[in-house]
């Protein structure tokens, strides 16, 4: 299951040389916060606060291109997407309002401005 799915409407990138911070707010007020660091130890994780706990996940990438690599020879092999279309097509436009927020001084940016 997915930490926020589809459904985000806007979207704001800090950059500065040794890192980046995305906000993005999704229509029913939930908010995620991406870090990127360019210098000094670094690792994959999250940190998701619920109504009723909070909860912390560090992830392993020692196997991540074997396990993405098994997805896509699943996908070939049943014909069908290990995730909706709708979800890839708003992380792609989640990328693309992030750097356009960078580019634009840090300007929040609308996912419709992508789209």
């Amino acid at each position: 299951m997915p930490l926020w799915g589809v459904g985000c409407k806007t979207v704001r990138c800090f950059h500065e040389d040794d890192w980046n911070v995305v906000v993005g707010i999704w229509r029913d007020k939930c908010i995620g916060v991406f870090r990127g660091m360019r210098r000094g130890p670094h690792g994959y994780g999250f940190t998701a606060f619920c109504e009723n706990s909070i909860i912390s996940s560090s992830i392993d990438t020692r196997y991540i291109y074997r396990e993405l690599l098994k997805k896509v020879i699943e996908m070939f092999q049943t014909r069908k997407m290990p995730i909706n279309p709708e979800e890839t097509i708003e992380i792609i436009a989640f990328l693309e309002a992030s750097l356009k927020s960078t580019l634009e001084n840090s300007r929040e940016v609308y996912l419709h401005e992508i789209n």
